[in-house]
């Protein structure tokens, strides 16, 4: 499974209304991200996390 959200194209969720990707796995300590464009893979705390969005994808499971 990680490694198709690490080499998955669309993203899932959206942090802080700026970082889209896909979501790993969240913690005690905060979410473990994969960013979309350059797929780096980030950790972020959860006292820095103001907002998590999800992405409603179509049934084909593209963006459009």
């Amino acid at each position: 499974m990680a490694h198709f959200y690490v080499n998955g194209d669309t993203p899932t969720h959206i942090i802080n209304d700026e970082t889209a990707g896909r979501l790993i796995r969240t913690g005690d300590r905060g979410v473990l991200f994969v960013t979309k464009g350059d797929k780096e893979i980030v950790l972020f705390r959860w006292d820095g996390i103001k907002s998590i969005k999800s992405i409603k994808l179509p049934p084909d499971g593209k963006l459009k």
